[in-house]
């Protein structure tokens, strides 16, 4: 009873195989189970051999087959009033039936393995490609900052150059009005030299101004005293008339 209760483990089992997805300890389990029923389908068809060299009623014949099949109903309608022989025989098409299917289905097992594996391979390259991807724009962007910095220094060389140029032109005419400014110079030197001795006359003149003046003024001073004596002798003079004066007048009353 515990065999044929199976049936649906083992259905399954088949169903797990024809999976892609299913990997590891499902594809062993499914595996382990077809294993058990084929030792299963073999055990009972030993069985069935053995009890054709004691033949059993029809009666038996049909409990066992019956019984056997207690799972599979299309197996058990299409054997139940078959003799021990032709349900053996039915029995040994389907466990046939059963090992073509199972190795069909470990053979698009092996297939789909191998296309699992293509395409991890696949997968594997791809993510290899995403990483290069990144790389390469990492690398990009290293070349535009190169590129900025490379045109940011082209724009001050050439503002450099062009300060350059302008120190050129400032020089040359520098040099020019350099060569313009010696005769200039000699020029300005002799009216110096002309101013000086214009100086000195001036000067000179200045000095004997000064010593004139100053003799003028000790005349003058002379002059001031001479005058005051002379006007105070005057006026002692004329206050010596005025008496005389009146005392005539007086005299003659």
């Amino acid at each position: 009873d515990h065999v044929f209760h199976r049936n649906r483990e083992y259905k399954m089992g088949i169903i797990i195989l024809t999976v892609p997805s299913s990997q590891g300890s499902c594809k062993e389990l499914a595996l382990k189970t077809l294993k058990y029923y084929i030792n299963m389908w073999e055990e009972q068809l030993w069985l069935w051999n053995s009890s054709a060299k004691f033949p059993p009623t029809l009666q038996y014949d049909e409990w066992t087959i019956a019984r056997a099949c207690r799972k599979n109903l299309p197996l058990k309608l299409a054997t139940c009033r078959s003799t021990m022989e032709v349900a053996r025989e039915k029995l040994h098409k389907y466990v046939f039936d059963r090992v073509n299917i199972h190795n069909v289905m470990l053979h698009l097992v092996r297939q789909r393995g191998e296309m699992l594996e293509s395409m991890q391979i696949e997968l594997d390259n791809l993510l290899n490609q995403q990483n290069s991807s990144k790389e390469e724009l990492q690398q990009m962007q290293i070349i535009r900052q190169l590129e900025n910095n490379i045109e940011k220094t082209m724009i001050k060389i050439n503002t450099s150059q062009n300060i350059y140029s302008l120190y050129v032109q400032l020089l040359d005419y520098l040099k020019k009005e350099l060569a313009y400014y010696p005769p200039q110079l000699d020029k300005l030197q002799n009216m110096v030299l002309l101013y000086q001795k214009d100086l000195s006359d001036v000067t000179i003149m200045t000095h004997e101004a000064i010593k004139m003046t100053e003799e003028a003024k000790v005349n003058m001073t002379e002059m001031e005293t001479a005058f005051l004596a002379e006007r105070k002798a005057r006026e002692q003079k004329l206050t010596q008339q005025k008496k005389l004066i009146e005392k005539i007048q007086t005299t003659d009353e």
